[in-house]
C-alpha cells in the first residue's frame, strides 16, 4: 500500500528494511545443518519456511548490566508464557551467545550485533516473529505484558493457539 511505510514507526521501518541481512539470519537458526555445512539456501525457500520458534534477542554489554538482569528477571517468571508461545530467548551478552527454550543461533556475538546495528555497550531486546519479521525493537527491558501482548496480537500465533487448543 503506498504510503504505508511511512506511517510505521522509525524503528520498525529500518527493521523491515534490513530484511535480506533478517533473513540470512534466520536461514542459520531455521536450517542450523545446512548453515554448519555451508550450503546456501535460497531466499524464496527460506522465506516459505515457517520457523518452530519465535526469538526474544537480548543484547547487552556485559552480565553485571542493570538492564540485562531485569530482563532476567522478566524471561524467569514468566517461563510457561514464553514456552506457550514458542519463544527461543537468546543472549548476546559481551562476546558470548546462549539460549534459553529453544536452540542457540549459528551465528556470532559480533554478527548479531552488526546485523539488529547494536553498539557492543548498548542494551537491546528484539522480537522475532515466526514468519521472521521484526515484531518489537526497544533499547529498555520489556516487560511480560508488552511482549505478550505484542505476540498475541499477531494472526499467526491466534493460529498456533487454536491448533494447539
Amino acid at each position: 500500500m503506498p504510503g504505508a511505510e511511512s506511517k510505521r514507526p522509525a524503528n520498525i521501518g529500518r527493521a523491515m528494511r534490513a530484511s535480506t541481512m533478517l533473513l540470512a539470519l534466520m536461514t542459520a537458526v531455521a536450517f542450523p545443518a545446512l548453515a554448519l555445512s555451508g550450503q546456501k539456501v535460497s531466499n524464496r525457500k527460506a522465506a516459505e519456511h515457517k520457523l518452530k520458534y519465535r526469538s526474544l534477542l537480548i543484547f547487552a554489554p556485559d552480565t553485571s548490566n542493570k538492564d540485562l538482569s531485569n530482563q532476567k528477571a522478566v524471561v524467569a517468571a514468566q517461563r510457561n508464557g514464553l514456552k506457550e508461545r514458542e519463544i527461543v530467548v537468546v543472549y548476546v551478552v559481551g562476546k558470548s551467545v546462549s539460549a534459553e527454550l529453544g536452540p542457540e543461533p549459528d551465528a556470532t556475538p559480533v554478527k548479531l550485533r552488526s546485523h539488529y546495528r547494536v553498539a557492543k555497550n548498548d542494551f537491546r531486546v528484539v522480537l522475532i516473529e515466526k514468519d521472521g519479521n521484526t515484531q518489537m525493537l526497544s533499547d529498555a527491558p520489556v516487560t511480560a505484558d508488552q511482549l505478550f501482548q505484542t505476540i498475541d496480537a499477531v494472526p499467526a500465533h491466534k493460529d498456533d493457539a487454536k491448533q494447539r487448543g
